[in-house]
């Protein structure tokens, strides 16, 4: 009891943080950019690139972590997890990560939902809950993507788009096993069998009081996180943070084993949108002397490359929303960082057979 007080205490404080520095960063650059920051403020700017975009943001966050918590308290975890029972078994998880793992399949705010909700219970431990979400970024977070980026990449790059959409189901695929032989290795055994639990007999009229007090509360605090870094982020973007990364990244490219036209593929992977770059390496087999083994690598290299840029603009919020600060920090280092170690290992492998 007394660590899940200190808990909640410790996010009542950790949900100023965002707001605290959204409102210092502004007043600074106020001061430091005035004549940048008075575009960026100006009323029917900020509706068009913040608010708007931010409140559908909240709304599909909202959303996902409604149903996490209609899923918990209708007890409908039990029938998600049997899907994914024996990967928990052998990782040493709870049943819930289970549950996370197939929810994950359909939607990713709904999964970190659920996970958060376990952790608020001590259903799960922060180190359990770091390797359920490893699990949550393999195969479910390469198969929600899956059917864009094979019908993109093979239409636009062929042979290169459809060796990059490989390379991506082997490092999802090392990051699956990876993230299970981990989780037995740090993690006590523990009784992971799936028994319905009485609450599941409850209909939603029964569990809806409780349920609405807790949404409640939940969605206050995703808000008063998530809107804040939001806002953080766009800053920056029309500041223009992300062309300088992109620019530094793109002048600082190893090339020691592609050639120049490859090279400036993985720029103009790292700079452009995602379909650009396939469209680009198509152009580029036809008419240039790029082989589709450099024209992949070089794709691939764009996306590693643009790990830093993925992270601000799209993880940062979510994570934040639904976990503690530092939490939330950790999760995303871990699972960026084990990402990048698996593609780096699968272009590897990849290269030292095609290259």
């Amino acid at each position: 009891m007394s660590q899940s007080r200190s808990r909640s205490l410790k996010k009542k404080k950790s949900i100023w943080i965002p707001t605290l520095t959204a409102l210092g960063l502004t007043a600074l650059f106020l001061v430091m950019k005035p004549e940048a920051m008075k575009g960026f403020l100006n009323l029917t700017h900020l509706v068009d690139k913040v608010v708007w975009p931010m409140a559908r943001a909240m709304f599909f966050m909202a959303l996902g972590l409604s149903l996490a918590m209609v899923i918990e308290a209708l007890g409908w975890t039990v029938r998600l997890g049997r899907l994914a029972s024996p990967l928990a078994v052998y990782a040493h998880l709870p049943k819930v990560a289970a549950a996370s793992f197939t929810t994950a399949l359909v939607s990713n705010p709904a999964a970190n939902g659920m996970l958060s909700e376990a952790l608020d219970k001590g259903e799960i431990t922060p180190r359990a809950l770091a390797v359920a979400n490893l699990l949550n970024g393999s195969w479910p977070a390469f198969i929600v993507h899956l059917p864009s980026t094979l019908v993109i990449a093979t239409s636009f790059a062929g042979r290169a788009g459809l060796a990059y959409t490989s390379i991506m189901f082997t490092a999802a695929t090392l990051r699956l096993a990876g993230a299970a032989i981990l989780g037995r290795l740090i993690l006590p055994p523990m009784d992971t069998s799936l028994k319905e639990d009485a609450q599941a007999k409850k209909s939603l009229r029964e569990i809806w009081p409780g349920l609405r007090q807790r949404l409640a509360r939940r969605l206050t605090t995703l808000i008063s996180v998530a809107a804040p870094v939001y806002y953080l982020i766009t800053m920056a973007a029309d500041l223009g943070f992300f062309e300088m990364v992109k620019n530094f990244s793109a002048s600082h490219l190893p090339d020691f084993f592609l050639p120049v036209e490859a090279a400036t593929l993985v720029i103009f992977s790292v700079m452009a949108e995602f379909s650009s770059g396939f469209v680009a390496a198509g152009a580029m087999i036809q008419n240039s002397t790029l082989t589709f083994a450099q024209a992949t690598a070089a794709l691939v290299l764009g996306n590693i490359i643009s790990t830093p840029i993925r992270v601000l603009r799209w993880q940062l919020a979510a994570f934040l929303g639904f976990f503690q600060v530092r939490l939330g920090l950790i999760l995303i280092f871990c699972n960026q960082g084990f990402r990048v170690l698996s593609l780096v290992i699968s272009l590897f492998v990849f290269w030292r057979i095609f290259g």
